[in-house]
C-alpha cells in the first residue's frame, strides 16, 4: 500500500561563528544555543515587554512567540488538551565537549519549516546579537560571520545571506524530496546527538514519562513519535496537512526490525527554574541499521526526520541522526 508523502517546507541555515572569549561546554549545547536567541529576539520584537506572552493579541503574529512560545491557534481542532504546540524549528550544535580558545570556529545548523520562514530573518539576525552578548553571564562571547542558506534537497546550492554586515532575505523555501529507497542492503541511522524517546508509565497512581531502554528500543517507538511530529508540523505550519492511514502505518510499524546497533549513553540535562531542579535528559547515541526491503512505506518519515529531529528536546537539536546506505 503506498501512503501520502508528508510535505513539509523546509530552510537551512548554517551559522558560522567566531570565538572572543573562551567557550567551555561540558554538556549538550542545545539549550545553550536557543537561549542564545530567545532574550535578543523578545527584545527585538515584543511591542509589550511587561506583558505576558499569552495574554498578548499579537501572539501568533510575533517571531518570539512562534519560535519561543508556539501557542495552539484557537482554530486548531488537534493537541486541544494543550496551550502550546511543537515549535517550528531545530538548532543544532557540536555534540560536544566543546573546549574553544579565542579565534576559534563554531558551526551551528537551524531548520525553519512551514509559515515559520517568514520569521527566519528575525531570527538569524537573533544569533548575531546573541553571540555579541555571549552564551552565558561570564561572557563566552562570539561574532557571527558567517550565514549560509542550504537547500534541503542536496542540489548543491548554497546562498551566503551576510552581506556588508547585514542579513540579507532567505530564499523561497524548498519542500523535501526524499531521494528513492535502495532496494537493498542495509539502511543506517545514525545519531549525531542524544536520542531520547519516552513512554508513559504508571508509578504509584501517576503516568509519567520515563525513558526507553537502549535494549527495549524497537523500530515503532522511533517511528511513532517521527509520525506524529510531521504530522503536527504540517497541520500548524502548512496548507498541506498530512493526511494519511496513522493507525496502518503504526501497526505496520511493529512488523520491522532492527538488525543492528550499537548505541551508548550520552549524559545531559538541563536546569528547571519552575521546578527548582536539575532535569536528567540523557540519550543515546551511536548508530541503529534497518533492512532496506520493507521500509518504502515509512522511508519518506526517515528521510525527512534528519531535518525535524525525533523524540525529547529537538527545538534544541536533540534526536538528529543521519541516514545512509550500506550495500551489505
Amino acid at each position: 500500500m503506498e501512503y501520502p508523502v508528508p510535505r513539509l517546507p523546509t530552510t537551512l541555515f548554517e551559522l558560522g561563528f567566531t570565538v572572543l572569549d573562551p567557550i567551555v561546554l561540558r554538556d549538550y549545547p542545545g539549550a545553550k544555543w536557543r537561549g542564545l536567541a530567545g532574550t535578543a529576539l523578545r527584545v527585538a520584537v515584543c511591542h509589550y515587554p511587561q506583558r505576558a506572552c499569552q495574554r498578548c493579541e499579537e501572539r501568533f503574529d510575533c517571531a518570539y512567540a512562534v519560535f519561543y512560545k508556539a501557542f495552539r491557534p484557537e482554530w486548531a481542532e488537534k493537541m486541544r488538551r494543550y496551550e502550546s504546540v511543537p515549535r517550528p524549528w531545530v538548532v543544532k550544535g557540536e555534540l560536544g565537549p566543546i573546549e574553544a580558545r579565542a579565534g576559534d570556529r563554531l558551526r551551528v545548523r537551524l531548520a525553519v519549516f512551514g509559515s515559520a520562514q517568514q520569521y527566519a530573518r528575525s531570527i538569524l539576525r537573533a544569533f548575531a546579537h546573541g553571540a555579541h552578548r555571549g552564551l552565558s553571564r561570564r561572557g563566552q562571547r562570539m561574532r557571527l560571520d558567517a550565514v549560509t542558506q542550504i537547500d534541503p534537497n542536496h542540489s548543491g546550492q548554497q546562498q551566503d545571506l551576510l552581506v556588508d554586515g547585514g542579513i540579507a532575505p532567505p530564499l523561497p523555501t524548498s519542500i523535501i524530496q526524499p531521494p528513492k529507497l535502495p532496494q537493498h542492503g542495509r539502511i543506517r541511522l545514525t545519531l549525531e546527538t542524544p536520542l531520547r524517546i519516552e513512554r508513559e508509565q504508571t508509578i504509584g497512581r501517576k503516568k509519567q514519562p520515563q525513558r526507553i531502554s537502549a535494549a527495549e528500543l524497537r523500530f515503532v517507538d522511533l517511528f511513532g513519535p517521527l509520525l506524529r511530529r510531521c504530522s503536527m508540523l504540517t497541520y500548524f505550519y502548512t496548507d498541506t496537512a498530512l493526511e494519511t492511514d496513522f493507525r496502518g502505518l503504526n501497526a505496520s510499524a511493529q512488523d520491522i526490525q532492527f538488525i543492528g546497533r550499537q548505541l551508548s549513553e550520552f549524559r545531559c540535562g538541563r536546569y528547571s527554574s519552575s521546578q527548582r531542579k536539575w532535569l536528567d535528559k540523557s540519550g543515546y547515541v551511536g548508530w541503529l541499521d534497518l533492512p532496506a526491503n520493507g521500509l518504502a512505506s515509512f522511508w519518506p518519515y526517515l528521510w525527512i526526520g534528519q531535518f525535524t529531529h525525533i523524540g525529547y528536546g529537538t527545538t534544541l537539536g536533540m534526536g538528529g541522526y543521519s541516514v545512509s546506505h550500506l550495500g551489505l
